[in-house]
Protein backbone atom coordinates (compact mmCIF):
# COMPACT_ATOMS: atom_id res chain seq x y z
CA UNK A 1 0.00 0.00 0.00
CA UNK A 2 3.17 2.21 0.95
CA UNK A 3 4.18 2.05 -2.51
CA UNK A 4 0.85 2.75 -4.29
CA UNK A 5 0.58 5.89 -2.20
CA UNK A 6 3.93 7.04 -3.19
CA UNK A 7 2.57 6.80 -6.84
CA UNK A 8 0.22 9.06 -6.68
CA UNK A 9 -0.36 13.11 -7.80
CA UNK A 10 0.53 15.89 -6.36
CA UNK A 11 -2.91 17.18 -6.17
CA UNK A 12 -3.91 14.50 -3.51
CA UNK A 13 -1.08 14.49 -1.38
CA UNK A 14 -3.37 15.86 1.74
CA UNK A 15 -5.65 12.75 1.57
CA UNK A 16 -2.29 10.06 0.53
CA UNK A 17 -0.39 11.93 3.52
CA UNK A 18 -4.00 10.91 5.59
CA UNK A 19 -4.07 7.34 4.46
CA UNK A 20 -0.21 7.16 5.28
CA UNK A 21 -0.59 8.06 9.24
CA UNK A 22 -3.98 7.42 10.21
CA UNK A 23 -4.21 3.50 8.61
CA UNK A 24 -4.17 1.23 11.30
CA UNK A 25 -3.99 -2.53 9.91
CA UNK A 26 -7.41 -2.03 7.92
CA UNK A 27 -8.92 1.07 9.13
CA UNK A 28 -8.76 4.18 8.25
CA UNK A 29 -9.76 6.95 10.97
CA UNK A 30 -10.04 10.55 9.93
CA UNK A 31 -10.88 13.47 12.32
CA UNK A 32 -12.27 16.48 11.02
CA UNK A 33 -14.77 19.43 11.91
CA UNK A 34 -15.85 20.72 7.70
CA UNK A 35 -17.70 18.34 6.41
CA UNK A 36 -16.57 19.32 2.92
CA UNK A 37 -13.38 18.36 3.32
CA UNK A 38 -14.34 14.73 4.88
CA UNK A 39 -16.42 14.16 1.75
CA UNK A 40 -13.44 15.05 -0.40
CA UNK A 41 -11.25 12.94 1.58
CA UNK A 42 -13.60 10.12 1.19
CA UNK A 43 -14.06 10.29 -2.57
CA UNK A 44 -10.14 10.50 -3.48
CA UNK A 45 -9.66 7.77 -0.95
CA UNK A 46 -11.65 5.55 -2.64
CA UNK A 47 -10.28 5.99 -5.98
CA UNK A 48 -7.19 5.90 -4.82
CA UNK A 49 -6.99 2.45 -2.89
CA UNK A 50 -9.47 1.35 -5.84
CA UNK A 51 -6.47 1.77 -7.88
CA UNK A 52 -4.61 -0.53 -5.80
CA UNK A 53 -7.47 -3.03 -5.64
CA UNK A 54 -8.50 -2.16 -2.01
CA UNK A 55 -11.47 -1.24 -2.05
CA UNK A 56 -12.56 0.88 0.57
CA UNK A 57 -16.36 -0.16 2.77
CA UNK A 58 -18.30 0.38 5.06
CA UNK A 59 -17.48 4.28 5.66
CA UNK A 60 -18.93 5.07 9.43
CA UNK A 61 -19.11 8.19 10.67
CA UNK A 62 -21.09 10.35 13.22
CA UNK A 63 -22.02 12.75 9.67
CA UNK A 64 -25.21 10.56 8.62
CA UNK A 65 -24.46 11.86 4.77
CA UNK A 66 -20.80 10.15 4.89
CA UNK A 67 -21.85 7.04 5.76
CA UNK A 68 -22.51 3.60 4.55
CA UNK A 69 -26.46 1.95 4.44
CA UNK A 70 -27.29 0.32 7.60
CA UNK A 71 -24.65 0.97 9.65
CA UNK A 72 -25.22 -0.36 13.42
CA UNK A 73 -25.18 2.41 16.14
CA UNK A 74 -22.95 1.99 18.52
CA UNK A 75 -20.14 0.08 16.12
CA UNK A 76 -17.05 -0.82 16.39
CA UNK A 77 -13.60 1.25 15.68
CA UNK A 78 -9.75 -0.35 16.02
CA UNK A 79 -11.83 -3.15 18.00
CA UNK A 80 -13.70 -0.27 20.43
CA UNK A 81 -17.19 0.70 20.87
CA UNK A 82 -18.41 4.22 19.04
CA UNK A 83 -21.64 5.78 19.57
CA UNK A 84 -21.37 7.81 16.81
CA UNK A 85 -24.42 9.84 17.76
CA UNK A 86 -22.96 10.88 21.15
CA UNK A 87 -19.41 11.03 19.48
CA UNK A 88 -17.82 8.50 22.39
CA UNK A 89 -15.46 6.02 22.12
CA UNK A 90 -16.01 3.39 24.93
CA UNK A 91 -12.78 1.76 26.71
CA UNK A 92 -13.53 -1.22 28.91
CA UNK A 93 -11.52 -1.98 31.67
CA UNK A 94 -12.20 -5.46 33.96
CA UNK A 95 -13.36 -5.64 37.38
CA UNK A 96 -10.99 -6.90 39.74
CA UNK A 97 -12.58 -9.90 41.64
CA UNK A 98 -13.46 -8.59 45.05
CA UNK A 99 -11.51 -10.29 47.89
CA UNK A 100 -9.49 -11.77 45.44
CA UNK A 101 -5.06 -12.40 46.49
CA UNK A 102 -3.69 -9.09 45.14
CA UNK A 103 -0.55 -10.38 43.09
CA UNK A 104 2.32 -9.33 41.32
CA UNK A 105 0.64 -11.38 38.44
CA UNK A 106 -2.86 -10.57 39.40
CA UNK A 107 -1.52 -7.09 38.82
CA UNK A 108 0.47 -7.47 35.02
CA UNK A 109 -2.72 -9.54 34.30
CA UNK A 110 -5.33 -6.79 35.11
CA UNK A 111 -3.17 -4.33 33.42
CA UNK A 112 -2.74 -6.07 30.18
CA UNK A 113 -6.62 -6.56 30.03
CA UNK A 114 -7.27 -2.87 29.19
CA UNK A 115 -7.40 -2.90 25.65
CA UNK A 116 -6.29 0.53 24.61
CA UNK A 117 -4.71 1.19 20.81
CA UNK A 118 -4.96 4.71 20.76
CA UNK A 119 -3.54 5.33 24.12
CA UNK A 120 -6.42 7.08 25.33
CA UNK A 121 -6.57 5.57 28.96
CA UNK A 122 -2.66 5.59 29.32
CA UNK A 123 -2.19 8.21 31.96
CA UNK A 124 -4.64 6.56 33.87
CA UNK A 125 -2.98 3.21 33.68
CA UNK A 126 0.27 5.35 35.32
CA UNK A 127 -0.64 4.58 38.95
CA UNK A 128 -1.13 1.01 38.27
CA UNK A 129 1.89 0.37 36.86
CA UNK A 130 3.77 2.23 39.31
CA UNK A 131 2.28 -0.20 41.89
CA UNK A 132 3.38 -3.04 39.80
CA UNK A 133 7.00 -1.41 39.40
CA UNK A 134 6.91 -1.44 43.71
CA UNK A 135 5.15 -4.90 43.91
CA UNK A 136 8.25 -5.81 41.71
CA UNK A 137 10.83 -4.08 44.02
CA UNK A 138 9.20 -5.63 47.11
CA UNK A 139 8.94 -9.43 46.31
CA UNK A 140 10.27 -11.87 44.26
CA UNK A 141 7.09 -14.25 43.97
CA UNK A 142 4.92 -13.49 41.20
CA UNK A 143 2.34 -15.14 43.34
CA UNK A 144 2.78 -13.64 46.72
CA UNK A 145 0.53 -11.34 48.09
CA UNK A 146 2.13 -8.10 47.98
CA UNK A 147 1.88 -5.61 50.92
CA UNK A 148 -0.81 -3.82 52.73
CA UNK A 149 0.32 -0.45 51.40
CA UNK A 150 0.13 -1.61 47.60
CA UNK A 151 -2.26 -3.55 48.29
CA UNK A 152 -4.94 -0.69 49.05
CA UNK A 153 -3.18 1.41 46.76
CA UNK A 154 -3.98 -0.61 43.72
CA UNK A 155 -7.72 -1.83 44.74
CA UNK A 156 -8.67 1.82 45.00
Amino acid sequence: MQHHLDLQAEEVEDTVQTLKDNTYVDNIMQIGSDVSELEKFKVEATEILEGAKLPLHKWESNVESLESEDMPNPSKILGLAWDKKEDELYISAPEYAEGAKVTKTSIVSHLGKVYDPLGIVSPTMAEGKRIYREACDETKSWDAEISKPLEQGWLR
